[in-house]
């Protein structure tokens, strides 16, 4: 869905999307934030060995629970 559409749905006397949809946006937006200082981190060369191992890890999480959270967007307007 268009973020626009999206957010004119929110603001609407519609039920859907609603509030699970925007806290899970709100969600999404946080991972997405976190996943690119992340990589800006990792970008950079004095970033090494154990350090750097991490950082992937906590991208990886951040970007599973990213796709969890837009699923349920798209669940709670479908609810």
């Amino acid at each position: 869905m268009d973020i626009k559409v999206f957010l004119d749905g929110l603001a609407s006397a519609d039920p859907a999307p609603g509030g699970g949809s925007a806290a899970a946006l709100a969600g999404c937006l946080g991972c997405g934030l976190g996943s690119m200082v992340t990589r800006i981190l990792l970008s950079r060369s004095g970033i090494r060995g154990a350090e750097k191992a991490k950082l992937r890890q906590g991208l990886r999480q951040l970007e599973k629970a990213r796709g969890r959270l837009a699923a349920l967007i798209r669940k709670d307007a479908a609810v």
